[in-house]
C-alpha cells in the first residue's frame, strides 16, 4: 500500500477554492487596493438584485387587446382559448375566481398581459393573462 501523501500548503492543486488545478488566491490577488479605491462606493451582489428587481418591477408590463372568438381547444384539458381576428391564438389564464359566462362561439374583446412567464402542457399558443372580457354585442 501506498502511504505517500501529496503536497500540503499553498502548493497544493486541485483543492477546495482551486480552479483548473492553480493554487487558491486572494481577492485582489493578494495586493493592497490601489490608492484612492476606499472612496468608491461598494455595491454587493444582493444590492445589485435589489436594485434590478426594483427596476423591472417599476416598468409597466404590456397590455394586449384581442378581438376575436371563444372556443375550447380540442386537446387533452379544453382549454379556453380566442382564436384572435389577427390570426393568433391565445390561450387564455383567468383570474382566480373568474367564470365565464359566455358561450363557446362568442365574440369577445379581451386585455391583457402576455405571461411569458407561464408554460401550458396544452401548448395551443401563447397564453394571455386576463384583465377584461367583455362580450361584442
Amino acid at each position: 500500500m501506498n502511504n505517500q501523501r501529496g503536497p500540503s500548503g499553498p502548493e497544493r492543486r486541485g483543492g477546495p477554492g482551486s480552479r483548473r488545478g492553480l493554487p487558491a488566491r486572494r481577492p485582489g490577488g493578494g495586493r493592497p487596493d490601489p490608492a484612492g479605491a476606499e472612496d468608491v462606493p461598494s455595491t454587493s451582489a444582493r444590492e445589485q438584485l435589489r436594485q434590478a428587481a426594483a427596476a423591472g418591477a417599476s416598468r409597466p408590463l404590456p397590455t394586449v387587446v384581442v378581438r376575436g372568438t371563444l372556443r375550447r381547444a380540442e386537446v387533452e384539458m379544453r382549454p379556453l382559448v380566442l382564436d384572435g381576428d389577427d390570426g393568433t391564438t391565445w390561450e387564455l389564464l383567468l383570474p382566480p375566481g373568474w367564470a365565464v359566462e359566455a358561450e363557446p362561439g362568442a365574440r369577445v374583446t379581451v386585455s391583457g398581459d402576455p405571461a411569458d412567464d407561464v408554460v401550458t402542457t396544452s401548448m395551443v399558443g401563447p397564453v394571455l393573462r386576463v384583465r377584461t372580457l367583455s362580450t361584442e354585442a
